[in-house]
């Protein structure tokens, strides 16, 4: 198959959405402690448990819903003030089923979709836009 911009960038966005990152944050998952998942240096900052929720959240929402019309339940804000709770088992399950779904719908998605509109994230924009975003967000 012809490589294209839009074959290549979706299939440099899935290497990274569904491979590199989570290979790179499971390491990191599979040597934290309950302890650990939930640590934090004082009350302002994130814990790792939170960072890890929210990146479950919004991936579920951008590439689940933005990009595969999945149906989607978020509550932002609790992702940041979810304190020991839930467990570290359930947090690491929730990440390995998010990467899944990001392999399944990155899986089905046409390349040449990438130019096609969506205003699902709330705000009309394309998908290319969309796993971009998605892609820097889960990289920070």
């Amino acid at each position: 198959m012809e490589r294209t911009l839009d074959s290549t960038l979706l299939h440099l966005i899935r290497s990274r959405m569904v491979e590199d990152y989570p290979t790179q944050i499971g390491q990191c998952l599979a040597v934290i402690t309950e302890e650990d998942m939930w640590w934090r240096p004082d009350e302002k900052s994130n814990a790792l448990g939170n960072i890890m929720l929210h990146l479950i959240g919004s991936n579920r929402l951008y590439i689940g819903y933005g990009v595969g019309g999945r149906s989607v339940e978020r509550d932002r804000a609790a992702e940041f003030t979810a304190r020991s709770n839930p467990a570290r088992s359930a947090v690491v399950s929730g990440w390995s089923e998010t990467v899944e779904m990001m392999r399944e719908v990155l899986d089905s998605l046409d390349p040449t979709r990438l130019m096609e509109r969506t205003d699902r994230t709330g705000k009309s924009t394309t998908i290319a836009s969309i796993l971009l975003h998605a892609s820097h967000h889960t990289a920070a």
